[in-house]
């Protein structure tokens, strides 16, 4: 299936949940944030939520320096 990650195509599996993609960050999810379709998703259900086809997410982690 296609979905969007911060903009960009992708495909993945049909079992993919959000933590996956996080993981392929390779950043400690503390520091990131997960948007799914434009809402704010709770670290403790990254593991739950199954992806769908033209889901678009948005992972932001914080830069330094303003």
């Amino acid at each position: 299936m296609t979905v969007l990650i911060n903009g960009k195509k992708k495909i993945i599996d049909n079992n993919f949940s959000i933590i996956d993609i996080v993981k392929s960050f390779k950043v400690e999810r503390k520091y990131l944030a997960v948007g799914l379709n434009g809402e704010f998703v709770p670290k403790q259900l990254y593991s739950e939520i199954k992806l769908k086809d033209g889901d678009e997410i948005e992972v932001v982690s914080p830069h330094p320096g303003g």
